[in-house]
């Protein structure tokens, strides 16, 4: 529990950062504030998965595929925070269709990324534990996706 209050800490340190332009560079930052929540989604992992040695040389290289995908799409959701603070006081009509369809779109592909990456780890360690790895994961991008919205103002 007092891994995921830090990792809750560290993200909702990231929705603030990108959410206010204060931040001289903040793509250096971010990239120290993803490092942290990297960091601390393994260890809330290992905790949770309870992985013997031979299911953990066989879930984390899968893992590790997964994180690098995921990183993408965490990219893809910081340039639409970006373009969405850009855009923010002078709102078209068309951009904010433009941003709904975008943020939608990587929300869906996160849950297909997370539903293949269980598949693979389904298949070389426990379902069980392939299942909990989707449960826990998803609990924490939960966590993250709404503290960064809550630090968002609303569309005008």
């Amino acid at each position: 529990m007092k891994k995921i209050i830090a990792l809750s800490a560290v993200t909702l340190l990231l929705g603030v950062a990108i959410a206010s332009a204060q931040v001289e560079n903040p793509e250096k930052y971010i990239e120290l504030l993803r490092s942290d929540v990297s960091a601390d989604r393994v260890d809330i992992l290992t905790e949770a998965l309870e992985l013997t040695t031979a299911e953990g040389e066989a879930f984390w290289p899968i893992y590790r595929d997964y994180d690098l995908e995921r990183a993408k799409l965490g990219d893809k959701s910081l340039a639409f925070i970006k373009k969405y603070g850009e855009n923010y006081t002078s709102m078209s009509e068309d951009v904010a269709k433009d941003l709904i369809h975008e943020i939608a779109d990587i929300q869906g592909d996160r849950i297909k990324l997370r539903k293949k990456t269980f598949d693979k780890a389904a298949k070389v360690i426990p379902a069980h534990k392939a299942a909990r790895f989707y449960q826990v994961d998803s609990a924490m991008d939960q966590i993250i996706s709404l503290q960064i919205a809550s630090s968002l103002p609303l569309f005008k």
